[in-house]
């Protein structure tokens, strides 16, 4: 669970430290600027870091990172796995 970080630090992270599957769950809703599992919190993202972030995480998931979003209003362009799904 990070909180108040990039997407972008995030998934660096994970991917140093050896990580083979990342969910995104509860993260930045890219519509709207809201997260999807709160509405009430608000993602204040600049045109630029909407589109870096998207293409870094879509660029992740083309290098053969398992991504994943959980997401179901996401513009992201990887898979969607419910929250039920996940937890089965």
């Amino acid at each position: 669970a990070w909180c108040g970080f990039t997407h972008d630090f995030v998934i660096s992270y994970c991917v140093l430290k050896g990580f083979d599957r990342i969910g995104l769950v509860g993260t930045a809703d890219f519509i709207d600027g809201g997260h999807y599992s709160n509405m009430d919190v608000k993602f204040n993202y600049s045109g630029v870091l909407k589109a870096s972030s998207i293409e870094f995480i879509e660029e992740v998931y083309k290098k053969g990172i398992d991504i994943f979003t959980c997401n179901p209003n996401s513009e992201l362009e990887i898979p969607y796995v419910s929250v039920e799904e996940l937890l089965n």
